[in-house]
């Protein structure tokens, strides 16, 4: 075990093979494969890169103006910022997530990559070899995901509301449930259950900070018809000192 742990990684540089083998290793890993000679202008695409868009092999031009032609407008920029920050080595490797269009006219979702083989003496570059591979089941996935994130957020978010207005409906039904419960139905004023709660409350606070204590009750009786017929006033009065 500790020999094996010891044992580094295979390392390579795509540079140290063959065309032939550099194509054959490319193929393995990818949908399609392109070879561009800068300095010639002139690109190879195997036929992968043109069966993955329903092309037939080599039926379109051999050069950087038909990759141009199939990118989709509007991912052109960013893909054209990406690849120029690598052949102008301000970045490390060029990658790039862009639409492709196909022969019949639709559009499907490619990874690309790419790796300068050589450069000229004042560093430009000389020969680029890439690889596309179809992401497009990645990308359908990807949005299927994403279209029922949103219903379910719109679904919470509906529930929430709902609930809200539940809440202030029970709220307001509370109130005038408390209402109904201390105050008199015919009068409006406070009735002999509200008496019972606040007068414990008065006469803790009056004995507590030795403050006069004033209590006056009025008992209404009604009749069927809601007219008073008899009325008792009566006055209660303690002093705490």
């Amino acid at each position: 075990m500790g020999e094996a742990s010891n044992i580094e990684p295979l390392k390579f540089n795509l540079s140290d093979f063959n065309e032939d083998m550099l194509h054959t290793i490319l193929e393995l890993v990818s949908d399609g494969i392109w070879d561009w000679n800068a300095n010639t202008g002139f690109v190879y695409r195997n036929p992968g890169w043109y069966e993955m868009l329903g092309y037939t092999p080599h039926s379109l031009d051999n050069n950087v103006l038909t990759w141009e032609n199939v990118i989709h407008p509007d991912d052109y920029s960013r893909v054209m910022a990406l690849f120029d920050d690598y052949l102008n080595q301000r970045a490390p490797g060029y990658q790039a997530e862009y639409r492709c269009r196909m022969q019949n006219g639709t559009y499907t979702w490619i990874e690309d990559r790419g790796y300068v083989l050589a450069r000229n003496a004042d560093g430009s570059v000389a020969r680029m070899v890439g690889a596309h591979r179809s992401i497009e089941d990645k990308k359908r996935l990807f949005e299927e995901m994403e279209r029922r994130n949103q219903s379910l957020e719109a679904i919470v978010e509906e529930r929430t509301r709902e609930l809200s207005r539940v809440n202030q409906q029970l709220q307001i039904q509370l109130e005038e449930n408390r209402k109904l419960a201390e105050t008199d139905v015919l009068t409006s004023i406070a009735n002999r259950y509200r008496l019972e709660k606040a007068l414990p409350q008065e006469c803790d606070r009056a004995q507590r900070f030795r403050q006069p204590l004033s209590l006056i009750a009025m008992d209404i009786e009604t009749s069927k018809t809601s007219t008073i017929t008899t009325a008792t006033r009566w006055v209660m009065r303690r002093w705490y000192r």
